[in-house]
């Protein structure tokens, strides 16, 4: 298993173990690697340049490497892709395709690599975020799986709870922001309505 090296509290991953776990993927000759910090602190990233394209090298944590759980990830985002969701796809090892690599006690994940940019903060940024997750939702509505979701996870906390209800006091009624004009009870409804499940 590969230390989690760290700097400034972010995991690393070290050119030597990105070139020793890409030899398990078809992805063309290697131009240049470079750290990648974004994302959880604990999981290290690597941007990996290649003839082919650009990618993302992810090293899961201890602790958060439950393959089931990674599994479910996976099928969910497969789902999306197939309905063309925007999301970035998962590169398959070069023996069997697989997701996901066991390497020297670690998981590794590889994504093609989509660019972005930060959250401007602006209504017209938020109403936009608000469709693709209303988007995401519709898709996975009725989504068959064959991987049972994981229970108790992030989005399930008393930090997301808190900042859920949060919305409605938060939500000023603006010219800046006029879909929420004189909404802000209807908001805290479903702020509760989603908190109750």
């Amino acid at each position: 298993m590969y230390p989690t090296a760290t700097l400034d509290d972010r995991a690393r991953i070290d050119d030597a173990e990105v070139r020793a776990v890409l030899q398990h993927y078809d992805i063309g000759a290697i131009e240049r690697t470079q750290d990648f910090p974004r994302g959880a602190h604990d999981a290290a990233k690597s941007l990996i340049k290649t003839d082919r394209g650009r990618y993302v090298l992810k090293r899961r944590p201890p602790g958060r490497d439950d393959e089931r759980v990674i599994a479910f990830a996976h099928e969910l985002q497969h789902y999306l892709a197939d309905r063309a969701y925007p999301i970035p796809h998962l590169i398959g090892t070069q023996r069997d395709n697989h997701g996901m690599l066991r390497f020297r006690g670690s998981l590794y994940e590889l994504y093609e690599f989509i660019p972005g940019e930060g959250f401007n903060r602006t209504p017209a940024a938020a109403g936009e975020v608000g469709k693709m997750l209303a988007l995401f939702h519709r898709l996975v509505h009725d989504m068959e799986y064959n991987y049972t979701p994981p229970a108790g996870h992030y989005h399930d906390s008393d930090r997301v709870r808190a900042l859920l209800s949060k919305i409605a006091v938060d939500l000023h009624d603006s010219a800046g922001a006029p879909s929420a004009a004189g909404r802000a009870a209807e908001v805290a409804t479903l702020v509760r309505d989603v908190t109750a499940v």
